[in-house]
Order: C-alpha cells, then sequence, then structure tokens
C-alpha cells in the first residue's frame, strides 16, 4: 500500500495530499454552454498533482474510499448554500460511458455524489440519467486515438441519454468527476430540460484548465489557464 498520492509508502493517503486536496473551489468555464449558460460550476481543484492521482486511483484500481477526500470543506460549504435557497434540490450524477462502466463496474460520479449527500444536507441522490445499451464498437472504442472517432462516438452516447425516475420540474445539481470542455454536462443538461427539470448548479473534482497559446513561445512549453472561453453556441 502507498499513498495514493504522492506514493509514500504503508499509508493510503498522507496529511500532506490531503491537505493538497482542501484547496479553495475553483469557478471554470464551460467552452460550450448553450444549455447551461449562467449556471454556476464548483470545482474541487484543477486535474494536475495529487487530486490527478486520486481520481486515477479511484478509476483505474477502483480504490473507492479514498472518494470522500476528493470532496472538500469548501464544496460542501457551495452545496449546503444552494440547499437553503432550493429546498428542492437533488444531486445527479452524469452516467459513465459504456467502456467505462464495462470496465469498472461501478459509476465513479455516483460515488462522488453520495459523498457530497452523506457530508451536506443529506441531498437525495437519484442516477436520472441513463444510457441505452452499448453497441460493441463503443465498448471497445476507447482504445482508437483518432479525434473523429471519439467525436463520433460522443455523439452516439448523447443521443442515446435517457431521463427517468426524476420527480416533476425537479432542481438538479450535474455531478461529474473531472470537467474537460463540459460537452458532457451539457448534453446531460440539455436531455434534462427537454423534460422539465433545471439545472442549478455543476459540481466537479476536478477540471481540466484550457490549452492557451502563448504570445511568446518557448520550446517545450505549454501554458494553461485556470479558466476555459464561454463560447456562446447557437
Amino acid at each position: 500500500m502507498s499513498c495514493a498520492g504522492c506514493f509514500r509508502p504503508d499509508i493510503a493517503l498522507c496529511s500532506r495530499c490531503l491537505a493538497r486536496l482542501e484547496a479553495p473551489i475553483a469557478r471554470p468555464s464551460i467552452a460550450v454552454a448553450t444549455a447551461l449558460w449562467g449556471v454556476p460550476v464548483i470545482s474541487g481543484g484543477a486535474y494536475r498533482g495529487a487530486r490527478r492521482r486520486v481520481v486515477g486511483a479511484i478509476k483505474d484500481t477502483g480504490v473507492r474510499h479514498l472518494t470522500g477526500a476528493l470532496v472538500s470543506h469548501a464544496m460542501i460549504g457551495e452545496l449546503d448554500a444552494l440547499a437553503r435557497n432550493h429546498p428542492r434540490l437533488i444531486l445527479v450524477p452524469v452516467p459513465p460511458s459504456a467502456r467505462g462502466f464495462f470496465l469498472r463496474g461501478f459509476w465513479p460520479t455516483a460515488l462522488i455524489a453520495t459523498a457530497l449527500s452523506r457530508e451536506s444536507a443529506g441531498l437525495p441522490v437519484l442516477r436520472g440519467l441513463s444510457l441505452g445499451r452499448p453497441a460493441i464498437g463503443d465498448l471497445l472504442a476507447g482504445f482508437s486515438r483518432s479525434p473523429r472517432s471519439r467525436t463520433a462516438r460522443l455523439r452516439r452516447r448523447w443521443a442515446q441519454l435517457k431521463v427517468r425516475g426524476l420527480p416533476a420540474q425537479s432542481q438538479v445539481v450535474l455531478v461529474d468527476d473531472v470537467m474537460v470542455t463540459g460537452a458532457t454536462l451539457e448534453a446531460c443538461a440539455r436531455a434534462l430540460k427537454r423534460q422539465g427539470h433545471s439545472v442549478i448548479a455543476v459540481f466537479v473534482v476536478a477540471h481540466v484548465p484550457q490549452l492557451h497559446k502563448s504570445p511568446f513561445p518557448r520550446s517545450g512549453r505549454q501554458v494553461y489557464s485556470e479558466r476555459a472561453t464561454l463560447t456562446r453556441r447557437t
């Protein structure tokens, strides 16, 4: 056994890495956000360092008991404030990809939503979003490196989103693990809104900062921003 954040031996998560996970919340924007225009996005922090390694330990090796460490006190404070203003609030985890569920056998997002509920006001967690039965091609598509095939796979996935088992006109907090562009979150929001539900906020334990081109590029260096550019899509 070693620390999931820094590989220190004989401990599942050391105090130093745990302190790094207790960072102030970030508020990244979503690059394509027509369905989430004006909806607050709460992130536990940038997807790097100890946070990235702990997320990987949960998703790739099944160390589920570390999920609570990714839910910081700052995130809980934000969720409690939302619950006071929206008494009918429910937490809805984003469904995993067909290949992700096939390989893991569990929903990482549902673990995160449960941790948020347990540490806050006990908000209900409902798996109100689901995907249709996957084709065998989708189960194997994760091995493809082609951006075109990835885009086609995501479009098929979004088309299969179903909304089931939610009370009428629910007030929803969408919960995801890592936000890259926000496209999956937007697809979930669209599906929910088509059924008359409202998305009040988005909570993720990590986000990938958008890559920005430096005006003075240096060989071998990349410049990242903590925020993505919000562009309205018609």
